[in-house]
């Protein structure tokens, strides 16, 4: 087949036809002129450099041999293949066979061609990263994560070396957690690396990422280590999450000099992809640690707790007990006592009375002792229980004040009361009282000799208050907060001043219960004041 065309327009080719000759193949009529062809054959030579004008003849024949191949004289049905020139220019064909003839006609598929090839690798490259994401969620450590991610990059990138470095904020340096391919006798200086050190140090204090080509034959420093190791091409990304530095990851290989833009760009996804996934990772494994600790602090919280309830219930046994054994000939005592000081045939005499009712007193003191601890007991482990009824609260500091007569008289101590009338609400008399007393005997014991003790009771809006102030020598300010805790015994206080450190934290317990509130107030040299508040319904 031989084709002269002396036409001087120039058709475009995907405007072309052609009507052969079915036996003798003779072009019988065509809109195909040589400039048509000349003009594809110059893209085509702009394109590929190698190629000269003086082939255009070898470019023409070798285009019209593969479609001759494809024409079969007996066929009866349209066909339609492509063509292809040196792998670069793709035109489409399409035959219509008639009686006689073949009509042919041409289509330029060339950039439709690459525009495929494009998308065919974009889907092998999105192919790549949906396998290496996949692979990100099936495994939890990062050792397993990158092992399995270098495993698929190595043959798709001829790549044979890789390292993964985390940021230790705390020391500014970068450690390896990561790595194939690194020589054992290279491990101990790489191991760690300053910011600003080597590929990577500079990788992770500038936050870009460095691409080494041509490594063999390269000067630049930030080469000479992994030049040593044998590698040709060399690329390293900063793991960057939330713009928070992680660490680095970076490919090398010992087969080839330089990475396309393509494989450059196909690294730095995965390099993102990778720093989310180390984010996560790292925090799932920081909260595991922290669990860790949490649960080893509360085993031993929950030891010492039943140490604590060991010797807490040995505690409060014992406090029964002693009680309980005191009690029995404290009041066989203070029965003989009271028998003594009421007998109608007593021959007493004044020192005698005396001395009798010292001890009664004192009975009177220490039974009330036992009861607070009693009391104590009972609260730490069970909720006290109330007896709430009517009270009238003047009457029943009266009552205090006629039991506190001997101390007060013993230390000359004066106590005045100034109550308001009627004053009654509904709460518990025996609690109240306990109360009260534990007030009035500290306000007597804590006194100066010759001091003076003042009792107000006041209807507020909607409480009532009841507030003992006394002469005495008054309370550090920094233990105004500690005096309501259990045992709590004041440094500054007197040794010989008796007592248990049990009856203000028993007494702001009870009043709590009852709704209430106890606060104290004091100065130092000049004297305390202690103030109940209790709800009038």
């Amino acid at each position: 087949m031989s084709l002269e065309f002396q036409a001087t327009e120039v058709k475009p080719l995907n405007e072309s036809y052609m009507i052969v000759n079915r036996e003798t193949l003779e072009i019988l009529e065509s809109s195909i002129t040589n400039n048509t062809f000349a003009e594809l054959y110059k893209f085509f030579c702009s394109s590929k450099m190698g190629a000269k004008k003086e082939n255009f003849t070898i470019f023409f024949h070798s285009l019209m041999d593969q479609i001759i191949k494809e024409v079969k004289f007996d066929m009866v049905t349209a066909s339609t293949f492509e063509v292809q020139i040196n792998n670069f220019l793709t035109i489409e064909v399409k035959i219509y066979p008639t009686n006689n003839k073949y009509i042919l006609f041409f289509k330029d598929n060339t950039k439709h061609a690459q525009v495929n090839g494009i998308i065919e690798e974009n889907d092998q490259k999105l192919s790549i990263l949906s396998e290496i994401s996949e692979k990100i969620l099936e495994f939890n450590e990062p050792k397993q994560i990158l092992d399995s991610l270098f495993e698929s990059l190595s043959s798709l990138l001829d790549v044979d070396f890789y390292t993964n470095y985390i940021l230790d904020c705390s020391s500014k340096q970068i450690r390896l957690l990561n790595y194939h391919g690194v020589p054992p006798e290279k491990m101990k200086s790489i191991e760690i690396l300053q910011l600003g050190e080597e590929g990577c140090g500079t990788v992770a204090e500038t936050k870009q990422k460095l691409i080494l080509e041509h490594v063999q034959t390269s000067t630049d420093p930030k080469a000479q280590v992994i030049k040593s190791m044998g590698l040709k091409a060399y690329i390293c990304y900063p793991l960057l999450a939330h713009g928070k530095l992680l660490g680095t990851l970076s490919f090398g290989s010992s087969k080839r000099s330089t990475f396309s833009a393509d494989e450059i760009l196909l690294i730095s996804e995965i390099c993102e992809r990778i720093a989310i996934t180390l984010e996560r990772v790292l925090l799932i494994s920081n909260l595991k640690e922290t669990n860790k600790e949490l649960i080893k602090t509360n085993q031993q919280l929950l030891f010492e707790k039943e140490r604590a309830d060991k010797a807490n219930n040995a505690k409060s046994n014992f406090l029964l007990l002693m009680s309980h054994e005191l009690r029995t000939p404290l009041n066989s005592i203070m029965g003989y006592n009271q028998l003594l000081l009421t007998s109608q045939d007593k021959n007493l005499t004044a020192t005698q009375q005396n001395q009798l009712e010292k001890m009664l007193n004192a009975g009177k003191q220490l039974k009330r002792m036992f009861d607070d601890m009693l009391d104590f007991v009972r609260y730490d482990n069970v909720s006290l229980t109330f007896d709430l009824k009517k009270v009238d609260i003047n009457s029943l500091i009266d009552e205090c004040i006629r039991d506190a007569t001997y101390f007060s008289k013993c230390k000359r101590i004066t106590i005045e009361f100034f109550k308001q009338k009627e004053l009654s609400i509904f709460t518990d008399s025996k609690r109240l009282k306990q109360v009260f007393n534990n007030l009035l005997i500290n306000a007597i014991k804590y006194n100066n000799s010759d001091g003076s003790i003042r009792i107000f009771t006041k209807v507020l809006e909607e409480a009532v208050m009841i507030e003992f102030q006394d002469t005495g020598i008054g309370i550090e300010e920094n233990e105004l907060s500690e005096i309501f805790k259990t045992f709590y015994r004041s440094s500054s206080n007197n040794p010989s001043i008796e007592g248990s450190g049990i009856g203000l934290s028993l007494s702001k317990q009870i009043i709590n219960e009852l709704g209430g509130s106890l606060t104290v107030s004091s100065k130092i040299g000049v004297g305390s004041a202690f103030t109940i508040k209790l709800p009038l319904n």
